[in-house]
């Protein structure tokens, strides 16, 4: 009974930890594109100021538009950008877009984090069983080698998916084994 258990654990750590970090980095990435990019029009901090810093209100047009100054960057969100998953700046002579190529689940960070789906695996499979074992510092040291093994690879948009995916993926691991502690120690 107690190898069943064991089995069902790491089986269960492995296989569906692997769709739920997959779900958490594509919630993620879904709130950076929603999101504005930070650093654009920026709100006041006092109660019922709707009026974005830094724009004056003789910067309004007769037809109600805001001529943004040249040192703000505006972000110009249209059903069009949106549809198309780009936040472009309002000043299109600076080269700064958010699309969905890039963000914790984008296209770069998928890339230059390759092989992340098998060691996530591997990853869960290790921190369960080390759990069920009872052996607790041993989950330090695999994220420990996860985390010198990735670093060279880290870079601003490779870190917040590696930050995301292994927290996920800790966590699930973490609670597999004590679930499979807990059923080991009530039915074994």
């Amino acid at each position: 009974m107690t190898i069943a258990l064991w089995t069902i654990s790491l089986v269960v750590s492995a296989v569906l930890g692997y769709y739920l970090t997959k779900l958490v980095l594509h919630l993620a990435q879904r709130k950076a594109i929603s999101d504005p990019p930070s650093g654009t029009w920026l709100e006041s901090k006092q109660p019922g100021n709707t009026q974005p810093v830094g724009i004056q209100p003789s910067n309004r047009q007769p037809n109600g538009t805001l001529d943004a100054p040249s040192d703000v960057l505006a972000a110009e969100v249209t059903p069009d950008s949106r549809a198309s998953s780009t936040i472009e700046p309002a000043d299109s002579s600076k080269n700064e877009h958010v699309t969905a190529s890039e963000g914790p689940d984008g296209l770069a960070a998928r890339n230059a984090l390759r092989g992340g789906m098998w060691i996530g695996v591997l990853e869960r499979i290790l921190i369960t069983g080390f759990i069920l074992a009872g052996q607790f510092a041993g989950v330090a040291v695999v994220v420990a080698i996860k985390g010198l093994g990735r670093y060279p690879e880290l870079n601003a948009h490779t870190s917040e998916r590696f930050i995301i995916g292994t927290l996920a993926s800790l966590m699930w691991a973490c609670a597999c084994g004590w679930l499979g502690l807990y059923a080991i120690g009530t039915w074994a």
